[in-house]
């Protein structure tokens, strides 16, 4: 699996096509910087040497891991209220 076909996936699930976008014009401004950050984590974890499974795993984990993480700022925020 390329990393093309993985942001591809991404893109399907995320509005308006910015995932896409960033992936083409890593450099440009577009308003959306979880966009941004999804094709970063995309493409840091990325490795043409894995199966096309290992890749949708590694994938998936490194959101998750993001999930998390923002799921306990949102927490620090509701218990700081």
């Amino acid at each position: 699996m390329t990393l093309d076909e993985i942001i591809e996936i991404a893109d399907r699930a995320y509005p308006y096509g910015l995932v896409s976008l960033y992936h083409r014009l890593p450099n440009g401004n577009h308003g959306d910087t979880l966009a941004q950050f999804i094709v970063n984590e995309l493409t840091d974890t990325y490795d043409d040497k894995v199966s096309s499974g290992f890749q949708l795993v590694e994938a998936r984990n490194c959101l998750v891991i993001a999930q998390n993480d923002l799921r306990r700022v949102t927490d620090a925020f509701l218990r700081a209220g």
